[in-house]
Parts: C-alpha cells; sequence; structure tokens
C-alpha cells in the first residue's frame, strides 16, 4: 500500500537555478523554511504561517542548498542551486 504526501501535491519552488530571490507556494500552508547548506549548517530560516512566500538569498554565496518545507507535521525537503550574480 502507498501512502500519498497530499500535503506536498502542490509544492513549487521557482526558479531553480536561481540568483536573488526564490519563490515557495504549495496549496496548504507552510509554517517554516529553514535553508541550510551542503554541510548541514542552517543559514537562514524563515517562518511563513501562509500558502506562499519568497526568500530574498542575495547575500549568500553561490552553491547548493537544501530548502526544509514545513508544513503541520510534514516535511519536504528540496535541493535548490544558486547561481552566481
Amino acid at each position: 500500500m502507498k501512502t500519498e504526501n497530499f500535503a506536498f501535491g502542490k509544492l513549487s519552488l521557482y526558479p531553480n537555478p536561481m540568483q536573488h530571490t526564490l519563490y515557495i507556494s504549495n496549496a496548504e500552508q507552510i509554517d517554516s523554511v529553514p535553508l541550510r547548506s551542503v554541510l548541514g549548517q542552517e543559514v537562514k530560516v524563515q517562518q511563513v504561517n501562509d500558502v506562499q512566500t519568497m526568500l530574498d538569498l542575495s547575500r549568500l554565496a553561490h552553491g547548493i542548498y537544501f530548502v526544509k518545507v514545513t508544513t503541520g507535521a510534514q516535511v519536504k525537503i528540496v535541493k535548490i542551486i544558486k547561481t552566481k550574480s
């Protein structure tokens, strides 16, 4: 039996790769969005409490990051790429 993860059925993170701003939207309310480097360091946390948000990542170095989107008790981690400006 397969269990579907309905909380993230309409999750969208764009653009990816990105330079300055990452937009996140979902059908369910997003509670928080922590951002971690590939070394596991938490570089940014944003409390959302809405179905959409934007993250200003212009101060971060280019590279790969992991966005942890939390909705209720469910979590989804998405890899994003920040390119040089």
